[in-house]
């Protein structure tokens, strides 16, 4: 891209959802294509500014749009903000970039496109459209994703290494097995439906529901608080606790691993082993909402890192225990089932928190619920599996 500087989000969704919102907010106009990404329309909508629809690849509606807004000193305006896809996701059609830059200096907006369909494809240099247009000095943000184009040369590069890596590992397949009470574990050559009917497998999507929707919620939400809360609305500034939180959700999945094997080895049972680690992971959460409480800075980065530690941790113990209690023949289809379920929490958190927000009660029912969310989904797994066992084909005592 060769730009000034860069962050990197763990997704090309929370790129816009994150950035958007630090560049504008209350009192701020954005001009969007009608056409554009959904995770545009989202953070546009998390910003709080006003939103103004033009036609889509309209340059004429954008020019009065921008003009009906006032063209006054730029120091005592409103922040103008256009957004565009520059290869939109469902017609394929391009954004008259030219004319669109020429438009936000004749008015003094920003310009942010989105490269996700187009890094990787147009340009020499495969930059995207704004280096094929010769634009690229005249857009002040662009946006990229590193899971479509650039995220196949990935792919293909881990895949190799992955079959590097693991040359001469016997994967041994054990099928269907017994558990010590003599109960057989969902059946190896059973359907889907099959999979559904067995308590086992909602005690799991359940909890991974209940657990992710607080994940969910620090992803998409954090960079709002963070901006309410301390006034970061630098892309620069939101990047050290952003790095903060998801550095400790890895840290998090790292010891709960090591806590666990090392748990094992010393001769715990299974079901003492996961839900010690799961009760450890949401005693973490628990503090979540004393976290509004605090008004400096550092404190909160830290404590969010906590958070998304304790999520980890959580998350880590629940798709264990899937391999502890499922045959190896079902164990994909019930982690599909799982993070299925993991991301459906994640869109009804964001609806909510939407709605909770526009209603002004802040973020105080929302940490409330993240707090209680993992002792919920605890709960709920004991409740339908009050005992984890291996299977003996495993050849460990439960």
């Amino acid at each position: 891209k060769r730009t000034q500087a860069a962050i990197l989000f763990s997704s090309g969704f929370a790129a816009n959802a994150g950035t958007i919102p630090a560049l504008v907010g209350k009192g701020d106009v954005i001009f969007s294509d009608a056409k554009n990404h959904a995770s545009i329309i989202d953070g546009c909508r998390l910003s709080g500014a006003e939103i103004v629809i033009y036609q889509h690849r309209d340059t004429r509606d954008l020019a009065e749009k921008l003009a009906g807004r006032g063209r006054g000193d730029a120091s005592k305006a409103a922040r103008r903000l256009i957004i565009t896809d520059t290869v939109f996701s469902m017609d394929g059609d391009l954004a008259p970039l030219e004319v669109i830059a020429d438009l936000a200096d004749e008015h003094n907006a920003m310009l942010m496109v989105d490269e996700a369909h187009a890094a990787g494809v147009f340009g020499d240099r495969g930059s995207g459209l704004c280096e094929a247009m010769g634009v690229e000095d005249r857009v002040h943000i662009r946006v990229g994703t590193l899971s479509k184009a650039l995220g196949g040369i990935g792919g293909f590069v881990s895949l190799a290494a992955w079959m590097i890596l693991a040359r001469g590992v016997s994967f041994v397949d054990t099928g269907g097995a017994v558990d010590q009470s003599g109960t057989a574990q969902i059946d190896a050559g059973a359907s889907y439906g099959a999979v559904l009917k067995n308590t086992k497998t909602w005690a799991i999507i359940i909890a991974k529901a209940l657990s992710d929707m607080t994940w969910w919620l620090m992803a998409f939400w954090l960079p709002d608080y963070y901006r309410n809360q301390f006034g970061l609305s630098d892309p620069m500034e939101l990047g050290v606790p952003l790095a903060i939180a998801f550095a400790g959700s890895g840290l998090g999945a790292l010891l709960a691993g090591w806590a666990s094997t090392r748990l094992l080895e010393s001769g715990w049972l299974v079901n003492r082993v996961r839900k010690t680690v799961m009760l450890v992971s949401a005693l973490i959460v628990l503090p979540l909402p004393l976290i509004l409480q605090i008004s400096s800075f550092w404190p909160v980065a830290i404590m969010m890192g906590l958070v998304m530690a304790g999520h980890q941790g959580f998350s880590l113990s629940i798709f264990s225990t899937i391999t502890d209690v499922v045959p190896n023949a079902k164990v994909a289809r019930v982690t599909a089932l799982g993070a299925f379920m993991g991301n459906m929490g994640g869109v009804g958190i964001s609806l909510v928190a939407g709605r909770v927000l526009d209603a002004g009660f802040g973020f105080l029912p929302l940490f409330a619920f993240g707090a209680i969310s993992y002792s919920l989904a605890l709960a709920w797994l004991h409740w339908l599996m009050p005992d984890i066992r291996r299977p003996e084909a495993d050849g460990v005592s439960a």
